[in-house]
């Protein structure tokens, strides 16, 4: 995949040159114009008429998207079908309707208005609904796409089922359109948050020349499906465990540019980073984890020099209110703490018991609890759908991607026993997780359902591990 060149910006923070790529995270938000839908309630079909409901949650509604129409330039035009081709696999992604096959779409014959929409055609495809969508140029470098989701079947053939117009989207980046688009679809057809506007935050080593004589490794940014990606930082040094904040935007991570391990919290504000952990040349600091309402982090942090062992700390965002939640409990040490999704518990790991395993405790560090494995356990991950995400295995390996439901406290794999797999991030609805694996030779980033079933690969190049899923921006 080749990477477009981005702008290097330069801020000092705590007496170091802080160097970071402007790589911005999302484009300004599009503006969505609703209309009032057509599809009658079912008590008003014609008798031996079946209408097909797109919030049918007990079925999968076909949909069709053929080309958008675009009157104009050839920009105008490519942009129209990146939208259409990028709307169609973000709908895909989430398994909420049959997609008809864009090859068999393009035999149909295009349509420049509802009427003229041969929906004989459409129906031997086997559709439900077919999109008409047009777009027109805007203000400049900006378009605007009128879209309609439009009835194939029964007596409300040719009405109407969603409507909205999409402002404001942009040449330069056509494909934010189209997740905007797609989240707007899941959640007012599906009642679905859709995870199109998502970004993982990975670490690669893809740029590793650019230091001869160094191990260099970048904090990067993608799309959630694998596109754009794109450096996020710029340190030529060891950058590594990047942790999103809530709001989708606000990204810490761990990097040694300034001698030592330290977090770094950035935000798109355009302020200099802060080290809300505050560490020095004796005091190395891991693993953030951002509280769901933003305003503290919990970190594992080595700030007992006399023992060397890591313990888990939480800190006010602003760097105030450091306090040691694990103190003199483990030999070597506590890790990788995760939030649970009403900021309430705390789950880490910790070998206290000789191997790995994943414990529960408080913010304020009380009740203290493991929970039961037979394996080793690594980097767990707390759902907002309320299951633990983690690494599960000998300890030596190979590992596997497993999950523990909180409320029924089984365990179930959910990978594959292809390669190891670790690392686990989950998406912001619960139904998707990244993870990293050696199933394609060096270490790679897929995605897998929660649901189970074949991963996809999202990177290539390079080696990539720690992938961090964010949540839609606010």
């Amino acid at each position: 995949m080749t990477l477009k060149p981005l702008a290097l910006s330069f801020l000092m923070s705590g007496g170091v040159l802080f160097a970071f790529v402007e790589a911005p995270l999302s484009t300004a938000p599009v503006v969505i114009t609703g209309r009032q839908t057509q599809t009658p309630p079912p008590g008003q079909q014609q008798p031996g008429q079946i209408v097909v409901r797109m919030d049918n949650a007990a079925i999968q509604p076909k949909i069709a998207i053929p080309d958008f129409n675009s009157a104009g330039d050839a920009e105008l035009e490519a942009a129209a079908r990146t939208v259409s081709e990028v709307l169609w696999a973000d709908l895909d992604f989430e398994k909420e309707f049959y997609l008809i096959d864009r090859n068999a779409s393009a035999a149909v014959p295009p349509a420049a208005s509802i009427d003229a929409m041969p929906m004989d055609r459409w129906r031997d495809l086997g559709a439900d609904f077919v999109v008409h969508a047009t777009v027109t140029r805007g203000a400049a470098g900006e378009f605007a796409v009128d879209f309609r989701i439009v009835t194939v079947r029964g007596t409300t053939a040719g009405q109407v089922d969603f409507s909205a117009l999409y402002e404001r989207c942009t040449i330069r980046n056509p494909r934010w359109c189209a997740h905007s688009i797609a989240d707007d679809v899941h959640k007012k057809k599906r009642n679905l948050d859709g995870v199109a506007r998502t970004k993982v935050a990975f670490v690669s080593d893809r740029d590793n020349k650019s230091a001869p004589g160094r191990q260099v490794k970048e904090i990067y940014v993608m799309d959630y499906d694998g596109a754009n990606q794109r450096p996020f930082t710029a340190h030529r040094s060891l950058s590594i465990m990047p942790a999103w904040a809530a709001d989708g935007v606000s990204l810490a991570y761990v990097s040694y540019f300034g001698g030592n391990s330290d977090i770094y919290l950035t935000r798109p504000d355009g302020r200099a980073p802060t080290r809300p952990a505050n560490g020095n040349m004796d005091i190395r600091n891991y693993s953030p984890a951002i509280s769901p309402d933003g305003t503290r982090m919990l970190f594992s942090s080595s700030r007992d020099v006399n023992t060397g062992r890591t313990d888990i700390f939480i800190v006010n965002i602003d760097g105030t209110g450091l306090k040691n939640l694990t103190p003199n409990t483990a030999a070597s040490g506590e890790a990788t703490p995760s939030w649970s999704p009403a900021g309430t518990e705390i789950v880490f790991t910790s070998d206290k018991t000789g191997t790995n395993q994943l414990w529960l405790m408080s913010p304020e560090g009380l009740n203290l609890r493991r929970l039961p494995m037979d394996k080793h356990c690594d980097k767990p991950t707390w759902s907002l759908l309320n299951f633990i995400a983690f690494t599960y295995g000998p300890q030596d390996g190979p590992h596997d991607i497993a999950l523990y439901d909180v409320q029924t406290q089984k365990v179930s794999i959910l990978t594959d026993g292809q390669g190891s797999n670790g690392s686990p991030a989950v998406s912001s609805n619960g139904r998707h997780v990244v993870f990293t694996t050696s199933r394609y030779g060096n270490s790679q980033l897929a995605t897998v359902s929660r649901a189970g079933g074949r991963p996809r690969q999202l990177t290539t190049v390079g080696s990539n591990t720690y992938a961090n899923w964010s949540r839609p921006p606010q």
